[in-house]
């Protein structure tokens, strides 16, 4: 499955693997964050590789349900339930089991695989700016909005205090953050703080009708 066949029918997708419309919005705005990083770079990318991009984001968490805490919700309670026997009980690699099902291109399916926090010093050191903006994105949107690196860290290290993830949000990680935020703006028009909610009402609003970006 190309990007432009994603990005186009993306609703009939979430409605294929019943994905939550909280993750749904998730995964738009942070397709969003990366269109308006994308149309602002000083490089001139071409198109398919600006929609393989948005395409990954709206796929990258496709199998997050399966780490949710539903018990005061049984209707998710039962499609978690259902997730995991078909797609697996571990988030990347019930999504991985999605993206092959769908069979997406391997730029898409690899964009999605190298995105994760776990891999942000290897993302830092590659020359690879697409992902870079992938990370990049994801790490700009909080549960409910966009927010800042500052504000986002803290947030993930409330969260995930005393678990096994709590050294992913470390202070030190969160200077790597900003040194891929360095990285991507370094041949931007944009200023970090220039990407909020409002900013990218523009393409949430030309996803309402399920069309690629300009």
């Amino acid at each position: 499955m190309e990007s432009t066949v994603i990005i186009f029918s993306i609703k009939d997708i979430y409605k294929r693997f019943n994905i939550m419309p909280s993750l749904q919005m998730h995964m738009m705005r942070v397709a969003a964050v990366a269109e308006l990083i994308l149309s602002t770079q000083a490089d001139n990318y071409p198109e398919n590789h600006k929609n393989n991009v948005i395409a990954a984001l709206l796929l990258h968490d496709l199998g997050n349900i399966v780490k949710f805490k539903l018990e005061k919700e049984p209707y998710w309670k039962k499609i978690q339930q259902e997730t995991i026997v078909k797609y697996g009980s571990v988030d990347h690699e019930a999504t991985e089991n999605m993206i092959y099902e769908l069979g997406v291109n391997e730029r898409i399916a690899f964009l999605i695989s190298e995105m994760g926090f776990e891999n942000l010093q290897h993302v830092i050191d590659s020359n690879d700016m697409e992902l870079k903006i992938c990370l990049y994105a994801d790490q700009r949107v909080a549960p409910y909005g966009v927010s800042s690196l500052h504000e986002r860290f803290a947030d993930l290290r409330k969260r995930y205090k005393n678990t096994a993830l709590e050294n992913r949000y470390e202070p030190s990680q969160e200077e790597k953050s900003l040194r891929l935020e360095q990285q991507i703006f370094k041949s931007s028009s944009l200023h970090p703080l220039d990407i909020n909610d409002q900013t990218i009402t523009r393409y949430m609003k030309a996803h309402n009708t399920c069309m690629p970006t300009d």
